[in-house]
């Protein structure tokens, strides 16, 4: 799932110390409060329905672009983290919260950003895990995939990510050891290859890949070579160099994901049964180990199949490749992860695969294999635990693989392999899945692996 364009904007509030909002009269200079509320600067509204929240409890409608603040005072120096609970309709449109987590700030300068923008443009990335191609599908407001056409890729791949500009696309290509890269244009979808691609992968085996929040670094994990390869994006071109040696992780790493401030990576090593963590250098990309690296998932019966995180960074989710999937929370302070208490957590099919997060956190989505089902649990948003929503596990088509949110709140794509379509499913305010119309939508001879969503 890609992450929009960043773009500043000033945050406007009312001060404590002075008078409300929208009164007259003299003011004194800002002084520091103990206590306040946190204001929020809303651009570029056009739709309605608009939901925020705040350390997933209080929430807050906004109407119209313009200034607001959450009604609840909180303590300057605590906590904080402002996320989208519901994005805006007709028309479509995708908030991002700018800077929406941190410490409460007593300057008059503190407060947080909302940018909204229209999803006009929507396309969705498929690999081939049993050909050479990779295929482009427009992605109308109704749900439905059309196929914009498919490039060769020179090899079969996995794994898959757009950078968070989307103007790069990239690919794992196991057997040649290479990572393929694209050029994106944003407004057809198409892909043209980038300058000195594919790159050689100096691990055996690159499977999957992920994209730093800022970026400009990429990282591979290498499924026979049991290390982490990472290269530098140019920002100009999208070609990948070398920022350092490689990353050492034992057991079959076959999943990496990082956190939303690019502060950690994870990896899932299938076969020792724990997630490797790592800081992440912000200038250089370079990993160290996090304390107490390797995490353990559970135990000897369950594994480290993949991983999801969470869009807010506080908890990783590890579908175990049996029946349950383990819930984690992440130490922001040190990448340290703790099993949150009832890990793991049933999943009532088999073979648990993968998982994906909706945008706003709230619910979490684990596809099962050799059930051809999708398990759907709400997540609570203090202690990480999972509940399964009512009528989960939720049918599938044959073999679900990969597992993506759409960027805009409303969707899930799912890879259904055997069958070589992707399910196409809305969410209701609930979480709950309902296949789209036409859902799910031809492939043509390509078998559906990895999936990336870009919105625009």
């Amino acid at each position: 799932m890609m992450t929009m364009r960043k773009a500043a904007a000033a945050a406007v509030f009312c001060s404590l110390a002075v008078a409300a909002c929208g009164g007259s009269g003299s003011t004194s200079s800002f002084e520091t409060p103990e206590y306040r509320t946190i204001p929020v600067t809303v651009v570029g509204l056009a739709g309605t329905g608009l939901v925020l929240q705040r350390d997933g409890s209080e929430t807050l409608s906004i109407p119209l672009s313009g200034s607001y603040q959450f009604t609840a005072q909180v303590a300057v120096g605590s906590t904080f983290a402002v996320t989208v609970a519901k994005q805006p309709l007709a028309p479509r449109q995708t908030c991002t919260v700018i800077q929406g987590s941190g410490t409460v700030d007593g300057d008059a300068s503190f407060g947080v950003t909302v940018k909204c923008i229209n999803l006009t443009t929507r396309f969705v990335y498929a690999t081939d895990t049993g050909g050479n191609e990779l295929a482009a599908f427009s992605f109308d407001n109704a749900g439905a995939l059309s196929l914009i056409g498919t490039v060769n890729n020179g090899a079969s791949s996995y794994g898959a990510g757009l950078t968070p500009d989307g103007l790069f696309l990239y690919t794992a290509n196991r057997t040649p050891n290479t990572l393929s890269a694209y050029s994106v244009d944003t407004g057809t979808g198409v892909l043209s290859g980038v300058a000195g691609a594919p790159f050689a992968v100096a691990g055996l085996a690159p499977r999957v890949l992920a994209i730093a929040p800022s970026g400009k670094f990429l990282y591979t994990a290498t499924q026979s070579g049991n290390t982490i390869e990472g290269y530098a994006i140019s920002q100009g071109s999208g070609a990948l160099t070398l920022p350092g040696s490689s990353t050492a992780t034992g057991g079959q790493p076959l999943d990496v994901t990082i956190t939303p401030n690019g502060k950690y990576l994870y990896a899932a090593a299938f076969n020792s049964r724990s997630v490797y963590g790592y800081s992440i250098d912000a200038s250089t990309g370079s990993l160290t180990p996090v304390p107490g690296s390797p995490f353990p998932v559970y135990d000897l019966s369950t594994y480290a199949r993949s991983l999801s995180m969470d869009p807010r960074g506080r908890f990783l989710f590890v579908p175990t490749y049996t029946t349950s999937v383990a819930a984690m929370t992440i130490d922001d302070a040190t990448g340290t992860l703790t099993m949150v208490a009832g890990s793991p957590f049933g999943t009532g099919g088999a073979q648990a695969s993968f998982a994906a997060s909706d945008v706003s956190g709230k619910f979490l989505y684990v596809t099962n294999e050799n059930s051809n089902s999708l398990s759907a649990y709400s997540v609570d948003q203090t202690s990480g635990q999972l509940t399964p929503l009512p009528g989960s596990p939720f049918a599938l088509g044959f073999s679900p693989q990969a597992v993506a949110a759409e960027p805009g709140g409303q969707y899930l794509l799912v890879s259904l392999q055997s069958s070589k379509r992707i399910g196409v499913y809305a969410l209701d305010a609930d979480g709950v899945p309902t296949a789209v119309s036409g859902s799910p939508f031809s492939t043509g001879s390509l078998t559906p692996g990895a999936l990336a969503v870009l919105a625009r």
